[in-house]
């Protein structure tokens, strides 16, 4: 939120989060079985539109001792080429899931291009990497214990552009984290208002923050395409704020069903970096990428489970 520096966010202890997380789920356990035979990272592979696919999950170490609770999933889309084994390097999000406790899915797209393009259509001709999305969740929900409450989309340049993909698409995320790439779909097949967090460098310059540049990207500048998803969302009030030196902040609220969409343009800096912690280089001093879009989701949960959307994806 606006006014509170990256070190302010506290996290709770191991016993109070599962405390908080059983009596918010008292009715939604698993069967208490893990997939594996240990929490970590695991490879996953499926038949999807009669090709072979593949995803990685990397279950908390809490799920050993708690493997009938269930936990937040966090879609993780990398960028153009990058390695999705890799990338769970990026931001330091595996770390991360251990201290906040939720599951994190590694898509990956063939040739590790997952397929978006201009205003968030599949490129025709390849196959589509929502329904390897909705491949993988339908597996995870027959073999994880999962919160269809809580599901989540985070990524970095391509893989954040898939995100606003699936916001369009999909019908059950709560919130998406978009990193260097933040778009707005033409048309919008959003079956509900979504909750939106967007980071992005002004210096940026593979995905410009003012619009143009590669055709995949469009004209509209970053603070266009947030101002679009705010619309959707029929939000009532905007405020402009500087959470530090580096860093301001421009926040939608009072939308529909309590979404919020909210942009932190990180002044100066450049494209998001894969497989680092210092997501942005020397301005990540201003923003610590991660422990935002975590925050922000963990405030952005559905009030329902969306059981129509899931009956298509299962």
């Amino acid at each position: 939120r606006p006014g509170f520096a990256v070190m302010d966010l506290w996290l709770p202890p191991p016993s109070l989060l599962l405390l908080t997380l059983q009596f918010a789920n008292a009715a939604a356990y698993c069967t208490g079985k893990l997939p594996w035979d240990s929490a970590g990272l695991h490879s996953v592979n499926i038949i999807v539109d009669g090709l072979q696919r593949k995803f990685e999950v990397h279950l908390p170490r809490v799920t050993a001792d708690y493997p009938s609770q269930p936990l937040p999933v966090v879609l993780l889309c990398p960028g153009t080429g990058d390695d999705t084994t890799l990338f769970f390097k990026w931001a330091g999000v595996r770390e991360f899931a251990e201290k906040a406790h939720f599951h994190i899915i590694g898509l990956a797209g063939i040739n590790n291009l997952l397929n978006v393009d201009l205003d968030l259509h599949s490129t025709p001709g390849r196959t589509s990497d929502v329904s390897y999305t909705k491949a993988a969740l339908a597996w995870a929900t027959e073999n994880m214990c999962i919160d269809k409450e809580r599901i989540f989309c985070t990524g970095m340049s391509r893989g954040g552009r898939f995100c606003s993909m699936l916001a369009s698409e999909l019908g059950v995320l709560a919130a998406i984290g978009a990193v260097s790439s933040i778009r707005f779909p033409n048309p919008n097949r959003a079956p509900r208002p979504i909750s939106i967090i967007a980071i992005h460098g002004s210096g940026d310059k593979v995905n410009p923050y003012k619009g143009g540049g590669p055709p995949y990207w469009g004209p509209d500048s970053v603070p266009v395409a947030a101002t679009k998803w705010a619309i959707y969302n029929e939000c009532k009030q905007r405020k402009d704020s500087n959470l530090n030196a580096g860093v301001v902040v421009t926040k939608y609220s009072h939308c529909l069903s309590n979404t919020e969409v909210v942009l932190y343009t990180v002044l100066g800096a450049q494209h998001a970096i894969a497989y680092t912690n210092q997501t942005f280089g020397p301005w990540s001093k201003w923003l610590d990428v991660m422990q935002t879009t975590w925050q922000f989701f963990s405030e952005h949960s559905l009030f329902h489970t969306p059981t129509a959307e899931w009956q298509q994806i299962l």
